[in-house]
């Protein structure tokens, strides 16, 4: 990031925000749980007999029932962070709504 700040001429007390604001950027947070959801969405469609949806499965019944932290727990908590829910039927893989989810999560880096 210092790079860029370097490169817009700025000082280097200028928020990282900022600067990804001006450049028209997203910060790795951004792209993080943009693959993540795109990631979960491959598999919820995955076919059935699929291992690594069959072992999503598993993870999200365990984050459900048994408030394991794992990678569904994860997911789950940040979806609820901005006020998207899944459901707790763990038959099936939910689809994300990725371009609502990245927006809530869009507003709530602006608030901070």
């Amino acid at each position: 990031m210092l790079y860029l700040k370097r490169l817009c001429g700025v000082s280097s007390t200028t928020s990282h925000a900022v600067i990804l604001a001006e450049l028209n950027m997203h910060s790795l947070k951004h792209f993080w749980w943009q693959q993540t959801f795109a990631f979960w969405n491959a598999l919820a469609s995955a076919p059935a007999s699929c291992l690594h949806r069959l072992v999503l499965i598993d993870n999200l019944h365990d984050a459900s029932l048994h408030s394991a932290h794992n990678f569904s727990w994860s997911v789950s908590h940040c979806l609820c962070s901005v006020g998207y829910h899944l459901p707790t039927q763990v038959q099936s893989i939910p689809v994300i709504d990725t371009n609502t989810v990245i927006a809530g999560l869009e507003h709530q880096a602006s608030l901070s």
